[in-house]
């Protein structure tokens, strides 16, 4: 297995700044729905970067995102290798 990194900044670039318009406004709407939810039923709200990363399909993030590719417009579940994404 290939162990691979991504900075939280280039997630957050590309988990909220990539994609179609109407995927980032979803995105950002689900968020604001979660935040709402829990702050109504009275319960506090702590979503973390690890959070999201956690949440998301990493097979999808472009391997330009990684600290170990430039320039490729694949995408991790392109490789031909099982891999480990980690953030730091």
């Amino acid at each position: 297995m290939k162990t691979y990194t991504i900075t939280k900044e280039n997630f957050l670039n590309w988990y909220y700044c990539t994609g179609a318009d109407d995927e980032q406004k979803d995105a950002r709407t689900e968020m604001g729905r979660r935040v709402i939810d829990r702050l109504l039923n009275g319960e506090d709200f702590h979503f973390s970067v690890e959070d999201a990363f956690n949440e998301v399909e990493v097979s999808c993030i472009p391997l330009s995102y990684l600290e170990e590719f430039s320039d490729d417009d694949r995408e991790v579940g392109d490789l031909d290798e099982t891999v480990e994404i980690n953030l730091i």
